[in-house]
């Protein structure tokens, strides 16, 4: 009698299905007011009748992971409500012996005000971010203009001086190829802005920090006064897993913090 009671009053959505053809046996109150169906609504019917999962390969994930370890703890699946409304529920299972009859308990928590307040976290967290990356680019922009003017200044002197000597195919070729070594340094600065800028999901990967960090400090060295003196220690070479990207726009934030900070 005391199992019914708690089984009855407990707020969170409690089930009993059979495991031979998982139909209904037994719901309580908060299962109603999770979902909206009543006793009416489903006993003598399965999970797939009443089409509750969002997702019927959630259901299949349920039943493969209760036949190779017996239980499941915090299953996190999308389910339809009787409204047609989708919520969210946390599930933790178990399969038990009843009256010689393997059945399964299910327990359900809502979790879908929880998983709106964690993504409204984290969309505040990426716009918080991007515009910490936009402020630090503000910084950058005296010393990418600087940058970007020298090589053009170059480029165009170059183009000037294939125009005098268009007669002499050594020279030509050899002030071409400064116009291309400026068009490529152009377009790594380009790159790395790019790459500092964007809004990208994290990606892991394997790769040498020091490369990433020394493509960093080249763009900062434009933009930080000439009064500052910037020293590197990298020592190593090992290979880390993380996002270079990301990497890369840490070294800029700290960096640019310090910057700030000096007198």
């Amino acid at each position: 009698e005391r199992l019914r009671l708690a089984f009855l009053t407990i707020p969170d959505a409690i089930a009993l299905n059979r495991l031979s053809d998982g139909l209904y046996i037994d719901i309580n109150q908060g299962f109603t007011t999770l979902t909206g169906y009543t006793q009416t609504d489903i006993l003598g019917k399965s999970s797939l009748d009443i089409n509750i999962w969002k997702a019927s390969e959630d259901r299949d994930k349920l039943l493969k992971m209760l036949a190779e370890k017996g239980h499941v703890t915090n299953m996190e699946a999308p389910f339809v409500r009787k409204n047609g409304e989708i919520g969210i529920g946390l599930m933790s299972a178990r399969v038990l012996q009843i009256e010689n009859e393997a059945v399964i308990l299910s327990i359900t928590k809502d979790f879908t005000d929880m998983r709106k307040a964690e993504e409204k976290r984290k969309e505040l967290e990426n716009h918080l971010q991007q515009t910490q990356k936009m402020e630090a680019i503000g910084t950058l922009a005296g010393g990418i203009a600087h940058d970007f003017n020298n090589i053009l200044s170059g480029m165009f002197g170059y183009s000037q001086l294939v125009e005098l000597h268009i007669d002499n195919p050594e020279k030509v070729a050899k002030y071409i190829g400064q116009i291309m070594n400026g068009a490529n340094r152009a377009t790594d600065l380009t790159r790395q802005i790019l790459t500092f800028s964007r809004q990208e999901e994290y990606q892991k990967q394997p790769f040498r920090i020091y490369l990433e960090i020394k493509e960093a400090l080249k763009l900062l060295r434009s933009s930080i006064p000439a009064t500052i003196e910037m020293k590197t220690r990298l020592n190593s070479q090992a290979l880390v897993l993380a996002d270079p990207i990301k990497i890369h726009q840490v070294v800029m934030n700290l960096c640019t913090n310090a910057y700030h900070a000096m007198k």
